[in-house]
């Protein structure tokens, strides 16, 4: 008995010491798992794409803190050297999943255009789908489903609908140890230079569609050393932010309606 119970402590040190050791390694560890998206047999044997997740600080400033764990796909060049600078691609939204809109494409057309002369990575920003917590609130989609089918006359109790159901989120959340505070822009632009330098790349190109500008911008901002060049589609002006633009869009589409309505010649 005596030796069994002198097993039983040996194992438990050495089950200590071991996750001990992983929880101080393990932030910027690329860690190997199937990939979710179904994909091209090729595309899995060849040795030219990996998928898996890698654990980065939460807040860049505290290196030593709570981590998140982001999703990430990447496709290596198919020739043995590579010419140009890795490339990071960033999706819309914010909400849109870089995994679900940019890996089946660079499986198939996109990537015959950039996968002869560089590597490929996309980086599933916090939040999203396949990062770790996952964001989503299907409350809030349900509810814009269903005011597809009606004609909103309440505008009040229409966003009062809104913000219970974003309230019930926000709680659970808050309930499972979650600083929303620290899924910002900032941070989504500082994880993608800690995912890039993780992967051994000292500087990469990025492109950015939308909401994506606005990680590009903070990039640029924040670390043009680490950027070789920049591509922005469909811009956002990072000085307003996301709430004024729109604000601003409406309130020009209603300027633009009634000019039509008042109008006699339209």
């Amino acid at each position: 008995m005596k030796h069994l119970c002198s097993l039983i402590s040996v194992a438990l040190l050495v089950t200590f010491i071991s996750s001990s050791c992983s929880s101080n390694q393990v932030n910027g560890l690329f860690v190997h798992e199937d990939c979710p998206i179904d994909l091209p047999e090729n595309i899995l044997t060849e040795g030219k794409f990996e998928y898996g997740y890698m654990k980065v600080p939460e807040r860049s400033a505290l290196p030593n803190g709570n981590s998140v764990e982001l999703a990430i796909a990447r496709f290596k060049c198919r020739q043995d050297t590579t010419k140009l600078d890795p490339l990071v691609l960033c999706s819309g939204g914010p909400g849109l999943s870089n995994i679900d809109d940019f890996v089946p494409a660079l499986a198939g057309g996109l990537g015959d255009l950039f996968l002869n002369d560089r590597d490929v990575v996309v980086i599933e920003s916090r939040g999203l789908k396949y990062a770790r917590p996952y964001l989503g609130i299907p409350g809030v989609e349900q509810l814009q489903m269903e005011l597809l089918e009606v004609d909103i006359k309440d505008v009040p109790a229409t966003l009062t609908r809104f913000r219970d159901t974003l309230q019930v989120a926000y709680e659970r959340f808050t309930k499972d140890g979650i600083d929303l505070s620290a899924f910002n822009t900032k941070e989504l632009s500082d994880e993608i230079v800690y995912v890039m330098n993780s992967l051994g790349y000292e500087r990469f190109s990025i492109f950015g569609t939308s909401y994506g500008t606005e990680i590009v911008q903070y990039l640029m901002l924040n670390h043009e050393d680490k950027i070789a060049s920049a591509v922005m589609n469909g811009t956002m002006d990072i000085s307003r932010g996301g709430h004024d633009m729109h604000t601003g869009l409406i309130s020009h589409l209603e300027k633009y309606f009634d000019t039509i309505e008042k109008s006699p010649t339209l």
